[in-house]
């Protein structure tokens, strides 16, 4: 009896201690999603995740958007997570996959290999490095200036990028557990571009795109369903 109380008291600890850490996340402050709904939504938990492992960058100076809904000709474009810096912006296209990532840049779609009794099976999906260069389209057009942009396509730490490439300069495929290493590389190799107030400008002027009402979101819903 005493093991599993002591069981249940450090599960509850744990639970506490990841909500306390989670109402002071930038990601909270953004969203305003409940922690159980973050945890129980496999998409929105592996973009808290991917912040988690870039959090530190806000000590120097990088600002955080989360779910960014831009504009375009045909309705809005959602952005998972972006982060502006003095260096420009990255914008993070979150895959919280498992299994097998096997795709080429240039490939439409990209193969998910999984476990399946003594075998396995495939699934195939949109190409993230062609998605994320439509959000990257958009943002630049929305912006209305030749800014840097950074794509970054993180898949969780439970799967294996088994043959993925990519060849672009600004673009990269990694595991969530290399992203740190990888952001800060490509910070330490760019020039400044940005002072500290042109990022709060850019960031106050982005920030409304990530706060669209439910009607927004539903209609991005619905064109996407309906292609």
């Amino acid at each position: 009896m005493l093991i599993f109380l002591l069981f249940i008291g450090f599960f509850v600890v744990r639970y506490v201690l990841a909500l306390r850490q989670y109402k002071r996340s930038s990601y909270y402050v953004v969203t305003r999603n409940s922690f159980f709904y973050v945890r129980s939504d496999k998409g929105r938990f592996g973009e808290y995740c991917t912040y988690l492992k870039l959090r530190d960058l806000e000590e120097q100076g990088g600002k955080f958007l989360f779910n960014v809904y831009i504009p375009t000709q045909n309705g809005t474009t959602e952005i998972d997570l972006l982060m502006i810096c003095r260096r420009g912006i990255f914008v993070f296209e979150s895959k919280n996959y498992s299994g097998w990532i096997f795709g080429k840049e240039s490939q439409q779609k990209w193969t998910q290999t999984l476990p399946h009794g003594r075998g396995s099976y495939k699934e195939h999906f949109y190409n993230p490095v062609l998605q994320n260069k439509g959000h990257l389209q958009a943002l630049q057009n929305y912006i209305g200036a030749e800014v840097p942009l950074w794509s970054i396509i993180v898949f969780s730490e439970r799967c294996t990028l088994k043959n993925v490439q990519v060849t672009s300069p600004n673009i990269s495929v990694v595991n969530r557990y290399d992203l740190l290493p990888e952001v800060t590389m490509r910070l330490n190799r760019a020039p400044a571009v940005f002072s500290e107030e042109d990022v709060e400008r850019v960031y106050a002027f982005l920030y409304p795109c990530s706060q669209v009402s439910a009607a927004v979101k539903a209609q991005h819903i619905e064109n996407i369903t309906s292609h």
